[in-house]
């Protein structure tokens, strides 16, 4: 694989300059919100609209469906469980090991959210995700 196109040699301060750059997996064309989650790393797969759980097994990696569901941005919550922002469900949940989604969040001031991206858990165990108005979103609705 090709050496990694650094734009910021403050990256260095994060990666070694001669760090390796493993490909671990292929296939996927957009994808956001990564966690690392015990073993285990999830991500969005935004076009396949699912979470996705990799795996290094001792045979080679596992790519399976955690979830189904048009989520952007992952996280943890204090008690290790996954949430969600639902850009295109326009709500933020938590996610169950069996895939079941809670909703935590559609509406703030009596409005409908936008298209929540990101989501962060802050120290107190309280959560925000920022959202951003969508050309496809009704108007007077944030």
């Amino acid at each position: 694989m090709s050496p990694l196109e650094v734009h910021d040699p403050g990256l260095h301060d994060l990666i070694a300059s001669d760090a390796a750059i493993e490909r671990i997996a292929g296939g996927l064309t957009f994808t956001e919100g990564p966690v690392w989650r015990g073993t285990h790393l999830l991500f969005s797969d935004i076009p396949n609209k699912r979470i996705v759980r990799w795996r290094r097994l001792p045979e080679g990696p596992e790519l399976t469906t955690f979830a189904t569901g048009m989520s952007n941005g992952l996280t943890l919550d204090r008690q290790g469980r996954v949430l969600a922002a639902e850009h295109d469900g326009r709500r933020v949940t938590r996610v169950a090991d069996d895939g079941a989604r809670t909703v935590l969040a559609e509406h703030f001031q009596s409005k409908r959210l936008n298209s929540p991206n990101d989501i962060v858990v802050k120290s107190d165990g309280s959560s925000t995700s920022p959202t951003r108005p969508t050309p496809s979103s009704p108007a007077g609705q944030a």
